[in-house]
C-alpha cells in the first residue's frame, strides 16, 4: 500500500476538522505548496466565505498573537472587516452561478456544485421584496410594497404552499410564533394566519399607514399605529386581536420593535428610545437620545 504523501495527509485531516486545519497553519506543520489544499479544506466549514490570502494573514497574526487554533476558527468565521474604498471580492469568494428564469408565477430547481441543490421563484409581480422568514419547512414573504398578497413556499423545493390576499398592500416581512403567521399591510392591517395551511385567524384595521413591523411579546401582538392625530404602541391578544393596552407615543415607530425578556425596546421618529413591558404596557423608561435606527438589546 502506499504511503499517503503530506499533501494528502494534512488534506484528510483538515477535511475532517477545522480545528485541525488551524492547529497545522499555526504550528507551520506543512510545506509551502501545501498551502493551497490546507486552505481549501479549512473553507470546507460552511460559514467561511475567506479567500486563501485572507485565511493565511488571519493565521499570520494569529500566530504573532499567541492565538489557539479553536480562536483563528472564530476569526475565520467572523471575517475580515474591509477597509475604505475596498471592493468586496478581495475579501470574499464571488463566482457566478448559473439559474434558470422561471416566469413570473413560477419556479424552477437547478443544481451546482455537482450534488447542491436549489431552487428560484418569480412572484407574480416585479417588487423589491422584505426579508423572508422559515418555520417548519416553509419560506414565508410579502410579495412586495405594491403588492397585495402573501406567499408561503415550500423551502426544500420552492413549490408555493399557499398564498393568503393581503387587500390594503404592502405587506411586511411575516413573524412565526405558535404555528401562526404575523404581518400588517402598510394600510393598515394586522393580519395573523394558521402558517400551515394559510387560513386567516383574525385581522385587525388599525390605522394608516402602519410604517413600522409589528413584535410578539408572550401572548401579545406588539404595535404602533396612528390614532387621532398622534402615535401609539398596543398589545393585541395573539390568540383572537382583541386590544389590551396601548401607551401615546411622540411618533412612529422606527422599523419594528425589538422584544428582550419581559420588555419591548423600540425608537421613534423624534429620536426617543422607549423600553416597555409587554404583559401591561408600563413605560419602564423613555430617553431622547437621538435615535435614527432601530434599538439592539445585547444582554
Amino acid at each position: 500500500m502506499q504511503r499517503p504523501s503530506e499533501f494528502e495527509r494534512h488534506a484528510f485531516l483538515i477535511a475532517r476538522s477545522p480545528t485541525e486545519a488551524a492547529r497545522i497553519l499555526l504550528e507551520g506543520d506543512f510545506w509551502i505548496d501545501e498551502e493551497e489544499a490546507i486552505c481549501f479544506a479549512l473553507r470546507r466549514h460552511p460559514e467561511i466565505t475567506l479567500d486563501d490570502d485572507a485565511i493565511l494573514d488571519l493565521m499570520f497574526e494569529a500566530y504573532e498573537q499567541g492565538a489557539t487554533p479553536e480562536a483563528l476558527v472564530a476569526d475565520a468565521l467572523r471575517g475580515v472587516d474591509t477597509q475604505p474604498g475596498e471592493d468586496l471580492g478581495t475579501r470574499m469568494q464571488v463566482r457566478r452561478l448559473r439559474m434558470p428564469r422561471p416566469g413570473r408565477g413560477g419556479t424552477q430547481r437547478f443544481t451546482f456544485d455537482g450534488d447542491k441543490r436549489g431552487w428560484i421563484a418569480a412572484l407574480p409581480s416585479a417588487q423589491l421584496l422584505t426579508s423572508p422568514a422559515y418555520a417548519d419547512g416553509k419560506v414565508f414573504l410579502g410579495g412586495g410594497f405594491a403588492s397585495h398578497r402573501f406567499f408561503a413556499f415550500d423551502a426544500f423545493g420552492g413549490d408555493l404552499v399557499w398564498s393568503l390576499a393581503a387587500p390594503d398592500g404592502g405587506p411586511t416581512a411575516a413573524i412565526i410564533e405558535d404555528g401562526r403567521v404575523l404581518f400588517n399591510t402598510e394600510s393598515c392591517t394586522l393580519f395573523v394566519a394558521d402558517a400551515a395551511t394559510g387560513a386567516l385567524q383574525w385581522k385587525r384595521w388599525l390605522g394608516a399607514p402602519l410604517m413600522s413591523q409589528p413584535a410578539i411579546g408572550g401572548d401579545f401582538v406588539l404595535s404602533a399605529y396612528p390614532k387621532d392625530g398622534a402615535h401609539r404602541f398596543g398589545a393585541f391578544r395573539l390568540a383572537d386581536g382583541e386590544p389590551a393596552w396601548n401607551v401615546p407615543l411622540p411618533a412612529d415607530v422606527i422599523q419594528a420593535p425589538q422584544v428582550h425578556g419581559d420588555s419591548a425596546y423600540f425608537a421613534t421618529m423624534d429620536g426617543t428610545a422607549f423600553r416597555v413591558r409587554w404583559s401591561d404596557g408600563r413605560v419602564l423608561w423613555r430617553k431622547a437620545h437621538g435615535a435614527t435606527s432601530a434599538l439592539w438589546v445585547d444582554g
